[in-house]
């Protein structure tokens, strides 16, 4: 199953409830539920449109915001994995993670797309995709028109890759299924007794994913993921 599928569902129930808050340039944006499934719809269109299949990897270095969780569930739509790397550990550490996982995309704002002029292993990825701004040789993130059909995956299909250095300096791959995290937000859902319709703030995104499938309203803070104190 594909873990959008509960995205879906919320939309279908309650598609003008508030999804996701965040701040931009000084301003609050808010995305509902059947807005954010749209965009998820659309993007995992341009996703295909742009050549990427089912079981390539897309690197991501969005700050927390709209548009990560925007890409992040087109690509799952789309039966992408994504890769995610701490890029505050450095260019030799995601030099190793690009060794172990060669990604087919990249997406990020322009100052993500400038690093990686600096980091020859990222400048081979094939495709760049730029979430603002501009950039030369990247594709503008502008889901709109038609979406797609959602793809559905077994359980086994992995979705999300993640990569800690640990205490050796070695990246270290943490592979999550669809089933992994259907299981996972599951069991947070229990655990933290979420409640729909409440609003909760969110500072670490894998625990985002949860929060919608259990029809709760996220509130993104600010937060700097390389130094989150």
């Amino acid at each position: 199953m594909n873990l959008v599928a509960l995205l879906r569902e919320r939309a279908e129930q309650h598609p003008g409830r508030p999804a996701l808050i965040d701040r931009k340039r000084g301003e609050d944006r808010v995305k509902t539920f059947g807005e954010l499934l749209l965009r998820v719809e659309q993007g995992s269109a341009q996703l295909q449109q742009m050549g990427l299949k089912r079981g390539q990897t897309i690197l991501l270095f969005q700050p927390v915001s709209i548009e990560l969780y925007e890409i992040l569930l087109a690509a799952f739509h789309s039966g992408l994995r994504v890769m995610l790397a701490d890029p505050s550990a450095g260019k030799a550490f995601l030099t190793l993670c690009c060794g172990r996982l060669a990604p087919d995309a990249f997406f990020g704002p322009w100052k993500a797309q400038l690093l990686r002029q600096f980091v020859p292993a990222l400048k081979k990825i094939p495709l760049a995709i730029r979430s603002d701004g501009w950039f030369p040789g990247t594709t503008k993130w502008a889901a709109s028109g038609d979406g797609v059909p959602l793809l559905e995956v077994p359980d086994e299909e992995p979705a999300l890759i993640t990569f800690t250095s640990g205490s050796t300096g070695v990246p270290k791959a943490a592979v999550r299924t669809h089933g992994f995290l259907l299981a996972q937000h599951k069991a947070l859902s229990h655990a933290l007794d979420f409640k729909e319709g409440e609003v909760d703030l969110i500072t670490l995104p894998v625990f985002g994913l949860a929060n919608l499938a259990s029809g709760l309203t996220r509130v993104l803070a600010d937060t700097d993921l390389r130094s989150p104190g």
